[in-house]
């Protein structure tokens, strides 16, 4: 009942090929409107005013040259003055245009944003395992504000142009029927070619998305102090501007092909529309002369000629870049989809796991101070595995205890800790914290009780006062808590050398003082030490301190976990010498538990384990 259940997202990767992106860019404007509609509306409306004027400008300025030739001053003067207004409402229309785009945009910006980041953070941990939904996150969330503009954008522009066009041909209709049909005619092939090479450069730059990615990733590595001097020792430089270069390359290839395929389909368009321009004007000609329409007919038909093909050529443009652009709306509304089906087969694994009274193990009921813990029969497999990470295993945990979990690397004992902490639920058995099975719905409770520092601690580039506040965000500023835990966690020296003690912002990125490794560590220990947790995990929490700093960390870990149930993986086993007990793990399973010199005695794989330890110390 853990990850497997959420594979239904990913196969809708398989059908977006036949998605309907318009489908999904009309969903987005319609979520866009029934949230806040009178800046779209009125966006809208304006658009259709003004662009409406140009079908008017046309009319005007031929009714004017009419008027001047019949030497009619009042008509002449009407027909000005309605010329100047449209002129007028024009440089209006481009003032006023942008003002009510960025309000649109900045809505729609800030929506989409907000619903990314909420899926990303609310997706069950083990969906970031999942590569296909881990790419579509990155495809929805770079650039969300540039992509969501350009699309916007398009579609403005779209409207704009389709309404110019209607009322140009409106105009030239009422002159002479012939001349819009045979421009809109030379103007659907052109614009079928284009829009079918539209989305050739977007498909081929969705083909690299990975390679793009590792540009990414190693032109970060180049440009990081912190990597900057392996690279300088090691002389790798070369090696990743090569794979840089090569990678480069494969997508330049794909990418300019695409973009040549997209010129060549420009030039057949240009054709068609100059041949149909140039019959156009002979149907013009052969029209005007045959009846003996006036001059202002003539500048009709020239100037909305001119107007129409302009316009139709600029629709292809637009009908071209709004392809483009629409693929990013099937980005998005898939990610969120599949995001969507993750959250709610986590939720239906939680909504039908019963924690039936006679299904409680008797000894790890506790309470949320000090829970007890039973793993029973638990296996796990990362999507896309080869196997199972843990393999059917099963041990006790009384309430209270502080246990040791020891392994080589990649027996499993970062995975389980995620299984523990509820991040990961079991494929197979399950796992009971303080007689709450971590798949039912009522374990938020408990689990809102577990503290822990990851391996991969997170260094909030923020005040040092976030950087332990961040521990338990529900909890009001508490100044005394942050001591005690600042205490706890060997950081109050530090805070009392910044020039604004808690307040002092860290890091580079946006800081006044950078940390070194061990005191970011320290810092993610206080931040753990902040939650009232019943069940405190530290997963490998002394990697960048030296010995006696470890020893002095967990002789302050061991006072503080006194009335708790504490869990904590060291790779240096001389640490596990401060547990009631160790868990020896070796390829997902139990292989030995005991006391230290319990294992010693027994002279098995923790034994083995220690003396290799013990020789580097002699």
């Amino acid at each position: 009942m853990g990850h497997d259940t959420v594979d239904s997202p990913l196969d809708m990767t398989a059908s977006d090929s036949d998605r309907s992106r318009w489908r999904d860019t009309l969903r987005l404007v319609w979520q866009l409107a029934r949230e806040r509609p009178w800046p779209l509306v009125i966006l809208i409306t304006f658009v259709i005013v003004g662009s409406s004027r140009v079908g008017v400008y046309v009319a005007a300025e031929g009714a004017f040259v009419d008027a001047l030739f019949t030497a009619d001053g009042r008509l002449a003067l009407t027909w000005a003055l309605i010329w100047i207004a449209t002129n007028a409402l024009e440089e209006l229309y481009w003032v006023v245009k942008p003002w009510l785009f960025a309000i649109v945009k900045d809505h729609a910006v800030h929506r989409f944003q907000k619903q990314v980041m909420q899926r990303a953070g609310n997706v069950p941990l083990v969906a970031f395992e999942e590569g296909p939904f881990y790419a579509r996150l990155q495809r929805a969330s770079d650039d969300i504000g540039g992509k969501l503009s350009n699309l916007l954008l398009s579609l403005v522009d779209t409207l704009q142009v389709f309404v110019m066009s209607a009322s140009v041909a409106l105009t030239l209709w009422i002159v002479s029927p012939w001349l819009t049909p045979v421009l809109i005619l030379a103007a659907v092939p052109a614009i079928v070619l284009e829009t079918r090479v539209a989305s050739a450069v977007q498909e081929a730059l969705q083909r690299h998305a990975l390679g793009s990615h590792l540009l990414e990733r190693i032109e970060a590595i180049v440009r990081d102090r912190n990597t900057g001097a392996e690279l300088r020792l090691f002389g790798n430089g070369p090696d990743l501007l090569t794979r840089w270069r090569k990678t480069r390359a494969a997508r330049a290839d794909d990418v300019l092909d695409a973009e040549w395929r997209r010129a060549k389909a420009g030039l057949g368009s240009e054709a068609i529309r100059s041949f149909a321009f140039a019959v156009c004007v002979a149907v013009a000609l052969w029209t005007i002369t045959g009846q003996n329409l006036s001059i202002g007919t003539w500048v009709v038909v020239t100037t909305g000629m001119d107007w129409l093909s302009g316009i139709l050529r600029m629709f292809a443009q637009v009908s071209r870049s709004t392809r483009e652009q629409v693929a990013y709306a099937g980005d998005l509304f898939t990610f969120e989809e599949q995001a969507d089906a993750f959250i709610a087969a986590e939720r239906r694994t939680r909504g039908t796991v019963s924690a039936a009274s006679g299904d409680v193990p008797a000894n790890v009921v506790g309470n949320l101070d000090a829970p007890g813990i039973e793993i029973r029969n638990v296996s796990f497999a990362y999507p896309g595995g080869s196997g199972p990470v843990i393999r059917d295993l099963s041990v006790s945990i009384v309430p209270g205890e502080t246990v040791a979990i020891v392994g080589e690397n990649g027996a499993g004992k970062s995975t389980l800790v995620r299984l523990v902490t509820g991040l990961y639920l079991p494929d197979e058995g399950s796992i009971w914290i303080g007689g709450i099975d971590t798949r039912d719905e009522g374990a938020a409770a408990i689990l809102g009780r577990v503290g822990a520092v990851f391996q991969d601690y997170v260094s909030y580039q923020l005040p040092l006062r976030d950087n332990i506040g961040f521990g338990d965000p529900s909890r009001d500023a508490d100044d005394a808590a942050l001591d005690r835990a600042a205490r706890q966690a060997g950081v109050d020296d530090l805070i009392h050398s910044l020039p604004e003690g808690a307040g002092t912002w860290l890091g580079r990125q946006f800081g006044e003082r950078d940390l070194s490794g061990g005191q970011w560590q320290r810092l993610a220990l206080a931040r753990a030490f902040y939650r009232d947790a019943g069940l405190l995990i530290l997963d490998e929490p002394t990697a960048a301190l030296d010995p006696k700093a470890e020893q002095a960390l967990f002789e302050r870990y061991a006072a503080l976990v006194e009335d708790r149930t504490a869990i904590m993986i060291s790779h240096r086993l001389a640490s596990a010498r401060f547990a009631d007990r160790i868990l020896v793990l070796g390829d997902g399973r139990l292989l030995e538990a005991g006391t230290h010199d319990g294992l010693m005695a027994r002279n098995g794989d923790y034994a083995a384990m220690f003396a290799a330890q013990a020789e580097w110390y002699r």
